[in-house]
């Protein structure tokens, strides 16, 4: 039998066995140029199947192919793919290099060569992270390029394709865009051959979720979505394609809030997991994506529900620093909810942990900020608050543009001005927000929302009417953008309820009606769409109250009365609503004032004594200011003196100039033990 037979029936059979009398170089002596080849061949396959075996003795095999026919480019080239299967082995893929750069050098007209060195050296340069190899390996396809314009144009949609990957990969690792616009030509030319597999849809959203990162402005994270979308469509069984589109669907829901883009990540992460439930990144997305849902529409169950999730992550691998990070957000966000300090700790516990691996993650710093300001919250604490500003500024440091950052700080800082009463912390925290409006993108809604706030507060600390209007613009700009981007059903009753509230305090200020009548309207509104909301009613009982004071008005007084009844029927044991009740009632009886129903006043001045006595027994000190008013105004001097003596005696009396100027009091002012109490209060003024 000829040479040439034997080893055809050896490729055939893949007898590899049968190859061990030709690995002496006496062998190949009477073998023409073709068979050495063909033996050279047989070899290359032997080492295939070795390295597929995970026998080192590929190495040995595929160097005695390349001493039977080394001036073979051929031979050469096939020794290169062999190595080049190990994508992951440096040891194979630098093999692999110098086989291929062998065979271009033997043949230079070798396209094929020339782009499958271009991948190696592209595999090598994303393993190393090496710029350099990764530029000698666009050089290459640059190469291929020049040798395949000869060729039919779909012959060579293929470079194009990988030449983009390999410019992505400079991109994302110099952080330049051109590199990564230079990539998205070269995956368009692909396009354009007529390249559709939904591989490339996954690469291509790939690139363009890179450059949605580094250009945040562009559509390119929509363009993304569009082709994980064709990718799926394409390949509904491509599990890495539908954790893509879960991940691009969770970004797109962070920015909108609407309920379909989450309803479509959550299908996809369902669809991932279904197609491979051992992916630890899918579950801990997944997990992600029903924590920032529940935070958004404050629904704990989709919270608790992420809990799952991370269970089926956590079986996977316990210590993934990201699945830490999410699995301690869940546990703050109920562990706010349910006033649990246990699941608070294991929260900090867990965050904490996760920042190990993380440090360099702008969002580990937000969430652990969050975190140990929500403990500064449970314990009324303000080294957590200082704990949690540090860790905002040091994030700051890595990530100076981090809107989440900054917002993290100055809730922080207004959240530690408000506990210590402190107009410094309170500026600071509104610094903070003007600098960031300022210098990055104008704020969202829910933080100029907050922004008010952060006046609110200022203002009742300061008094300053300028303060409070401060407060109504912020609000009513958050409200305004929403309102335009999504209409009244979108606009957050908190919101609302802060913007009523501000006005009917700014009313305070300019005794103005048109502010209470606004406030009134806007709690009006937070009512209708949210009539749990647990402050709403009170305070459009108050915004009642303040416009029937200003207006005089009979019928607005029995409209917040109404609404006071109704609330101290619901819960009986409130002290400040029984006060507040008491107080209407006793203006309500000075306004009925009329010699024509005297019977109707008296009434009126009982149920005001009635219900301020109600707030005593609650508890409230307050009661016993407004019990001397309503003595006073009876005629009953010496109960409104008892009742005076009662409030000095637990300190809750108002400031002297605001007691002088009580109309309501001047039955007293000629009593001696008035004239007394006054001059206590002047005493102790002026030595505190």
């Amino acid at each position: 039998m000829k040479i040439e037979d034997k080893l055809i029936g050896i490729l055939k059979s893949h007898a590899f066995d049968q190859l061990t009398p030709y690995m002496k170089p006496s062998s190949w002596k009477k073998m023409t140029q073709d068979e050495k080849e063909l033996l050279s061949l047989l070899f290359i396959k032997q080492g295939e199947q070795q390295l597929q075996e995970g026998n080192n003795a590929v190495f040995e095999t595929c160097e005695l192919a390349t001493q039977i026919a080394p001036e073979s480019p051929l031979i050469h080239f096939r020794k290169g793919m062999v190595y080049a299967l190990q994508r992951e082995n440096m040891r194979c893929l630098q093999a692999a290099a110098e086989s291929l750069q062998k065979a271009v050098e033997l043949d230079p007209q070798y396209m094929t060569a020339w782009f499958e060195w271009a991948n190696v050296l592209h595999d090598i340069g994303y393993l190393s992270e090496d710029m350099e190899v990764l530029a000698r390996a666009n050089e290459r396809f640059a190469k291929a390029e020049d040798l395949a314009k000869e060729a039919l144009p779909e012959d060579h949609a293929d470079l194009y394709w990988a030449w983009g990957q390999c410019l992505c990969t400079q991109g994302v690792f110099s952080g330049e865009p051109p590199d990564l616009l230079a990539a998205l030509e070269k995956f368009k030319k692909a396009q354009e051959l007529g390249l559709a597999t939904g591989q490339f849809y996954h690469d291509l959203a790939s690139l363009y979720s890179a450059l949605a990162q580094l250009l945040p402005l562009a559509n390119y994270q929509e363009m993304a979505l569009e082709n994980l979308r064709k990718t799926v469509e394409l390949q509904p069984d491509f599990a890495e394609a539908w954790l893509g589109l879960g991940c691009a669907l969770t970004l797109k829901f962070q920015e909108t809030g609407d309920e379909q883009d989450f309803l479509e990540a959550h299908e996809a992460f369902e669809k991932c997991t279904d197609l491979n439930d051992q992916d630890v990144l899918a579950w801990v997305r997944w997990g992600h994506l029903l924590v920032f849902a529940g935070k958004l529409s404050a629904d704990i169950d989709k919270v608790y529900a992420s809990f799952e999730k991370f269970e089926s992550a956590k079986a996977l691998d316990p210590d993934m620093p990201r699945l830490l990070l999410h699995w301690g957000e869940a546990l703050m966000i109920a562990g706010v909810h349910e006033e649990r300090l246990d699941w608070l700790k294991e929260a900090e516990t867990k965050i904490t942990n996760a920042i190990r691996g993380l440090s360099t993650v702008e969002e580990a710093w937000a969430i652990y900020g969050a975190c140990l300001g929500e403990l500064g919250h449970y314990f009324t604490d303000e080294n957590y608050y200082k704990q949690a500003i540090e860790k905002f500024k040091y994030g700051l440091t890595l990530f100076p543009s981090s809107h989440l950052l900054a917002m993290g700080l100055a809730h922080a800082q207004m959240a530690l001005g408000d506990l210590k009463s402190s107009v410094e912390l309170l500026e600071e925290a509104l610094q903070t927000y003007d600098k960031y409006n300022r210098e990055l993108l104008p704020l969202n809604p829910p933080d100029l929302n907050e922004w008010g706030v952060t006046w609110m507060k200022l203002a009742e600390i300061t008094q300053k009417r300028e303060h409070a209007a401060a407060a109504v613009e912020k609000f009513e700009q958050a409200i305004t953008m929403t309102l335009q981007k999504t209409g009244n059903d979108k606009v957050d009753s908190t919101w609302m309820y802060n913007y009523g509230s501000a006005l009917d305090f700014l009313g305070d200020f300019y005794s103005d009606v048109n502010y209470y009548e606004k406030a009134v309207q806007a709690l009006s509104h937070v009512v209708s769409v949210d009539p749990t909301h647990p402050y709403a009613k009170y305070n459009l009982a108050l915004a009642l109250y303040h416009r029937a004071e200003l207006t005089q008005d009979f019928e607005t007084f029995k409209m917040a009365i109404d609404i006071i009844q109704e609330l101290t029927q619901a819960d009986p044991e409130d002290d400040v609503l029984w006060c507040q009740y008491g107080l209407m009632m006793l203006n309500l009886a000075v306004l009925s004032r009329d010699p024509a129903t005297p019977e109707l006043t008296q009434t009126l001045f009982t149920e005001s004594e009635q219900r301020l006595q109600k707030a005593l027994a609650c508890g409230s000190l307050d009661a016993f200011y407004h019990l001397a008013c309503l003595h006073a105004l009876l005629g009953n001097s010496e109960g409104a003196i008892h009742y005076l003596q009662c409030s000095e005696k637990q300190r809750v009396l108002p400031p002297v100039e605001e007691i002088l100027d009580e109309e309501w009091l001047e039955s007293l002012y000629d009593h001696p033990e008035f004239r007394s109490l006054i001059g206590r209060q002047y005493s102790d003024d002026t030595n505190p």
